[in-house]
């Protein structure tokens, strides 16, 4: 299970400066943040605390971006490397998301890919890229499914070409199951995609609908079914609890379909509503019951 940091408060969180490799805000060991006697995974903390890179911190001026990252990349790095594709798009807004950036349009695929695939053949020879193996590679998002079959190999396979990759290295492909079909995954298969992290959220057809989520129990189960059948990659899926109306019936449910597909693991996050998402406004009106607390 996995869920936002609860112990340590954002200045007390350890912080790693790419400029100064040396720099470090360590949390104070003397401190300790947890409520005793009482049940630990409902109350022992008053709340969550999202910890994020950049937390409270401001962009670069523009005239300051070009120089920045210049000296970043010219930089060596140290240790186990990963690198990051951010796929910005969505075909849809899911209620619950404080996220969502772009939709998605029809010639957002090829426009995308072509000026990624510019980028990484410009800064290919730089020193933070070729200074260490790069042992994980992460598309994420937004929704990289959602791209075309075509583009996701080509993406995949311009990483290869351009990115220092360990033999051993994990790419994964973050994404949703609903239009991610049989042509797309043997694309990102045929690009060496060798672990999918799915957010199917709810299996349950109404919870799913209520939230703006495409696609029924049968859709996920069946989508989820054939990309396990190359048995090429890991497969694992997100499941949400909290959401409003979701009984515990519902959550347990949930997690009994995912252990009957027999997945390579599943992720399990208690539901966050931020106020500035739909789903925040509607339940704010009161058109939309409240969502679950922690206990």
């Amino acid at each position: 299970m996995q869920s936002d940091t609860q112990a340590l408060s954002p200045d007390q969180a350890v912080c790693h400066s790419l400029s100064d490799p040396d720099s470090f805000i360590r949390p104070n060991p003397d401190k300790f943040f947890a409520r005793e006697g009482v049940s630990p995974l409902s109350h022992a903390f008053d709340g969550k605390i999202a910890i994020h890179p950049g937390l409270g911190n401001q962009p670069l001026a523009e005239e300051e971006m070009r120089p920045a990252l210049e000296t970043l990349l010219e930089t060596p790095l140290q240790g186990k490397t990963v690198a990051y594709i951010h796929v910005p798009f969505c075909q849809t807004h899911c209620l619950y998301c404080g996220f969502y950036n772009k939709h998605y349009g029809e010639d957002d695929s090829r426009v995308y890919t072509d000026a990624l695939l510019a980028e990484l053949a410009q800064w290919r020879d730089c020193v933070a890229v070729q200074s260490t193996p790069v042992h994980a590679l992460y598309l994420g998002g937004g929704t990289p499914t959602a791209l075309e079959a075509a583009d996701l190999e080509r993406i995949l396979k311009a990483a290869r070409e351009n990115l220092p990759l360990a033999n051993d290295c994990e790419i994964t492909i973050e994404g949703r199951l609903a239009n991610f079909d049989a042509r797309k995954m043997e694309a990102c298969l045929a690009g060496g995609a060798n672990r999918f992290s799915l957010g199917v959220q709810s299996f349950n057809t109404e919870i799913r609908r209520s939230m703006g989520r495409l696609g029924t129990r049968e859709d996920m189960i069946r989508g989820l079914e054939l990309l396990m059948s190359y048995n090429q990659a890991a497969v694992i899926v997100d499941l949400i609890y909290g959401f409003p109306r979701q009984t515990m019936n519902c959550w347990l449910e949930d997690i009994a379909v995912a252990q009957s597909v027999n997945l390579d693991g599943a992720d399990c996050y208690q539901l966050n509503v931020y106020g500035q998402t739909p789903l925040g406004k509607a339940i704010q009106q009161g058109s939309i019951p409240p969502a679950a607390d922690a206990p």
